[in-house]
């Protein structure tokens, strides 16, 4: 069986899911990394699944608001080296792409550390950008193994300036709030990635992204949700509802019993929505 990725097995078995780490892979010469299976990629997808804005802005947009180019994602796709934009493109749901998907996940598997549990939730995407593009500061809900494939790249991760804030920017996400920060990573380590380079971003952990100028980048992020990611969103949610209420919530972690309180609170109130839309 084919390996694709290649994690540093004392990083991975101590830091996985806490900390960011190095490694591996050996995606670059796959033939559906290549431009052209891209280009059917991106014509093959429905738009409402494609995410894509102007790399042109600056490290922090906390608002959520950046400009899109009025181009198709094929258009965007085609004339990369030009626009000025990034791209994102889901393959979770590409038939093509299946064996690859199921065969990076399975490489996966076995650096998860007990406490995380077993995927639950699984994704990856493309993302395709212009020379000197930027993603401004931001979190993700899942544990991510960016792997860099063309051009340079510079991951900036780092914690939250002030955590409380942080804390509560976390909860109002779970509420729908849009994933951009309003600062920068505290205290990042920066990683610089080329072809073969990756690097571990685990869930809840602001981070930044340039693109070297002068050539078109491309990297694929596979991310997941374990039960631990599962049980700590669980945690979030029931506190950005309690403190809705004028409450000041712990954080998740902070006691085990009243995780789990929250965690079947909002089982409860979820299966209780899903009886009313029934």
């Amino acid at each position: 069986m084919t390996t694709f990725l290649h994690l540093p097995a004392d990083e991975a078995a101590g830091s996985f899911g806490r900390k960011p780490f190095a490694l591996r892979h050996e995606l670059a010469a796959h033939p559906l990394i290549q431009p052209e299976s891209l280009a059917k990629l991106a014509a093959s997808l429905p738009p409402d699944q494609v995410e894509h804005n102007s790399g042109r802005v600056d490290a922090i947009a906390p608002g959520g608001s950046v400009p899109q180019a009025d181009l198709s994602p094929a258009e965007i796709v085609d004339t990369i080296e030009t626009n000025n934009c990034w791209i994102v493109l889901p393959i979770h749901n590409a038939p093509a792409y299946r064996e690859l998907y199921d065969a990076l996940f399975d490489d996966v598997r076995p650096h998860l550390l007990p406490r995380q549990g077993d995927i639950v939730v699984r994704q990856a995407v493309f993302f395709l950008a212009t020379g000197g593009s930027t993603t401004p500061a931001h979190i993700d809900l899942e544990h991510g193994l960016l792997l860099h494939l063309r051009g340079e790249k510079e991951v900036q991760i780092g914690g939250f300036p002030d955590a409380a804030a942080g804390q509560q920017k976390i909860e109002r996400m779970h509420l729908g709030e849009h994933r951009n920060i309003a600062q920068p990573p505290q205290d990042a380590r920066t990683f610089k990635l080329h072809p073969g380079d990756g690097v571990h971003i685990p869930a809840f952990t602001p981070h930044v992204v340039h693109t070297a100028s002068g050539q078109v980048s491309l990297s694929l992020t596979i991310a997941m949700k374990t039960e631990a990611t599962l049980r700590e969103s669980a945690v979030h949610r029931a506190n950005a509802h309690l403190r809705r209420l004028g409450m000041k919530p712990r954080r998740p972690g902070t006691n085990p019993r009243t995780d789990r309180l929250k965690h079947r609170l909002v089982d409860v109130v979820g299966a209780a929505r899903r009886g009313r839309a029934a």
